[in-house]
Order: structure tokens, then sequence, then C-alpha cells
């Protein structure tokens, strides 16, 4: 069995700052990712807020923080995990291939999974149609009609993205103004092919193979609209993935954040996590990097305290 003085679960801005920070503290570090270093940050086409970079893609910094998280000496795994056991001072890892390691302490930087709308025919048409990234399926979609549902940042770059491959692109909100930055607002406004529709909820995906169209209604007229659709694209926020935070005994808020001190501690001894897991009211790549070097610090010092004892 593998062992390592840090397990970091999650591989996206927070996990690989974490990275970052303890391999430069000499602490034998596995970052464990099942999708590409940088997780979602790699479907993300426009980052313009990240210190340092006036525009970039988010796959490029995801790259970039891959890179520095090696040169540091940490050890990027591509294996899912899917338990963790507290065994004596330390922790048993379980990953999906059937691999166990042990890790003196541990940082979860799981982040977040998309939230789904819970409307009819939304599963049956999961791939046939219904998709959670614009960035990943938006050239299937070139010519057609499609629409997105949401009102935040990922709505609104989700509808520009699809606005410059798509014949038209409806996007749909439940309240009657979007939350997203302004700047991303402007920029939809400019956009010719683009309908906005306002205080509406979606009823129903509906289609044979593939989607073919949806109904909503007005929430507050009551009056129901069907929309002739080949995709609809839903970004109505996330969900913490904090499933292996609970099996360890760490406490989650009544969201499902991961509940921290300013030290990015659980209250779980040895155990701390970083990034959109842990909820907060700025949920961006900035953040979850801070999250992550405060989180690998942390982790060092707690280390360094259990071994003089």
């Amino acid at each position: 069995m593998k062992e390592y003085d840090l397990a970091i679960v999650g591989g996206g801005p927070a996990g690989l700052s974490a990275g970052v920070y303890a391999g430069r503290r000499t602490l034998k570090t596995a970052v464990f990712e099942t999708a590409l270093p940088g997780g979602s940050m790699n479907w993300t086409t426009d980052i313009d807020n990240y210190p340092g970079f006036v525009h970039s893609t988010g796959m490029e910094i995801a790259a970039k923080m891959k890179e520095h998280a090696e040169a540091a000496g940490a050890e990027i795994l591509n294996e899912e995990v899917m338990a963790i056991e507290k065994r004596g001072s330390g922790f048993l890892v379980k990953t999906a291939a059937g691999s166990e390691y042990s890790a003196k302490a541990i940082v979860l930087a799981t982040g977040a999974e998309h939230r789904k709308l819970g409307a009819k025919g939304e599963d049956a048409f999961k791939g046939k149609g219904v998709s959670y990234c614009a960035t990943c399926d938006a050239p299937l979609f070139r010519g057609k009609n499609v629409a997105v549902v949401g009102g935040g940042n990922t709505a609104i770059t989700d509808a520009l993205v699809l606005a410059d491959l798509a014949a038209k692109v409806y996007i749909i909100h439940r309240k009657d103004a979007f939350r997203a930055e302004e700047v991303l607002v402007k920029r939809l406004d400019a956009a010719k092919n683009v309908q906005k529709i306002y205080n509406s909820v979606v009823l129903e995906i509906t289609g044979d193979n593939f989607v073919k169209q949806m109904k909503i209604i007005d929430t507050t007229t009551k009056q129901q609209t069907a929309l002739d659709v080949d995709g609809v694209f839903i970004a109505v926020g996330t969900a913490p993935a904090s499933q292996l935070a609970t099996s360890v005994g760490a406490e989650v808020d009544d969201a499902g954040h991961i509940k921290t001190d300013a030290r990015k501690a659980t209250t779980c001894a040895g155990v701390f996590a970083a990034g959109d897991v842990t909820g907060g009211p700025l949920q961006q790549v900035v953040t979850a990097a801070s999250d992550g070097a405060i989180a690998a610090v942390s982790a060092h010092d707690y280390l360094k305290k259990a071994a003089t004892e």
C-alpha cells in the first residue's frame, strides 16, 4: 500500500493549489482527480478575473496549475476516491479501481455537482439534448434552436457561447432579472439571436430519441408556452459534493457545505476542506485557490504538531 502524508481529493483550483503548497512544505502528497486536472475550470471558455491573467481559458489556467503542483512535488492520480476511513491516527483512501492508499491527513477539494431542474423529461433526455455543459456540447447544436435555463454567471456565459453557434437561443430565468455580473448581461443584450424569458420555469422536456420541445410556464400569468428546441442547457447552480466528508464524521451545514474554521479544518481531526464544497459568499477560481493554500498549510502544521506529541 502506497503511503502519503497528505491525500487531496479533487484536482480543481483548490486541490491543485493545495498540492503546490503541500509540495513546497515537503509533504508527500497525492492529488486524486477523476477528470482532467483543473476540474470544472476546463469547461470554462473565458476567465477574465483571475489575477495575472487579463484573459485566458479555464483549460490554460488549469494546465499551468497542474504543472506547478507537479513541479512542487505533488503526485496527480487519475483515480476516483470512493471511500475514506479513519484508521488509527490516519486515514485509508479507497478508489474505484480497487486501490488503497494511506494518508496522515486529508484535504477535501471535491467541489460541487450540477443541480438538476427536476423537470419531467430531464433525466430521460440527458445526453440526448439535455446538457449541463455548454462548453462541452455547444458545437453539436450549430444552426439549431436551444434553450438555457438559469440566471447566474454560468447561464449567461453558456448563452453567449451558444449564441455564436446556434440559430436561436432562449434563456429562461425564474426571476425578473438576471443575477449575473453586469458586464456579462451587457454582452448578452448585444447578441441578436438571444431571446430572454423572465419569470418562467420549465415544466417538461419532450421529444422522441432526442429533445424536440420544452414546455414552460410564466409564474405570474400562469400562461404555458411550448418552445421548439433541439437542446436544453441547464445552469441552475451546484450542490456541494460533501459525501466523503460526512462519511468520516465531518459536519456539513443545511445546504450540504462542509463546515470549516478559518484554517479550513473540519470537525474531524486531520481532515481539511477547501473550495466550492465549503460554500462561501464568492465561489471563484481565485477564492478556491486561496482556500487550497490555507488548507495545505494547516494540514502541514497539524502533521508537524502530531509528530511531536
